[in-house]
């Protein structure tokens, strides 16, 4: 558990380039045993889907991703513990103050139910599999970036209301009720 998150959050992956021929080959590699052959060698579309897998596979195709997108992505890696160690200590607060942070408390609570079932998800592939397989964590990235931007939602908004009240307080103290 502590490899998803600490030192950044390992379902995010910033690579600047992807092999594709090295996941076309472990396709095949899969799909090759002898009982899969025999079962897919029967329908046509599947043998035109392995003929054209293999073709890929011998090519050795790289994808390069423009500069920005690693880069967005690495933030969104280290920022991930970061907001939710942020969110785990807002969202006691405004559970605790709820005259004060009354709306925030939905969100709160969809929050840490977000980051706690991305942290069940993610003890579940620990536990049952490897969270060293790249497969498992790209399926949890979902999860952790809906869980991530709930998250910076939620400090938003605290945030935001944080500002609102000094702004209430000079405009209750400016009002026309209250001039000399």
């Amino acid at each position: 558990m502590l490899m998803f998150y600490v030192p950044y959050c390992r379902a995010f992956d910033p690579r600047l380039t992807r092999n594709l021929g090295d996941q076309y080959s472990r396709g095949v590699a899969s799909l090759s045993d002898p009982i899969c052959r025999k079962v897919w060698s029967a329908y046509s579309p599947a043998v035109d889907f392995m003929t054209r897998t293999e073709e890929l596979a011998q090519r050795g195709l790289r994808f390069q991703e423009p500069v920005i997108v690693p880069l967005i992505v690495f933030l969104a890696a280290i920022s991930y513990s970061i907001w939710l160690v942020i969110a785990l200590v807002l969202a006691p607060i405004v559970a605790t103050h709820f005259r004060q942070w009354g709306r925030l408390r939905f969100i709160a609570a969809f929050v840490v139910f977000a980051f706690s079932f991305n942290a069940a998800c993610c003890l579940e592939v620990a536990i049952i599999n490897s969270l060293e397989v790249r497969r498992y964590l790209t399926v949890q990235m979902f999860s952790t970036l809906f869980a991530q931007l709930l998250g910076l939602w939620f400090i938003l908004e605290f945030v935001v209301q944080m500002c609102e009240r000094p702004m209430e307080r000079v405009f209750r103290l400016a009002g026309p009720g209250n001039e000399p």
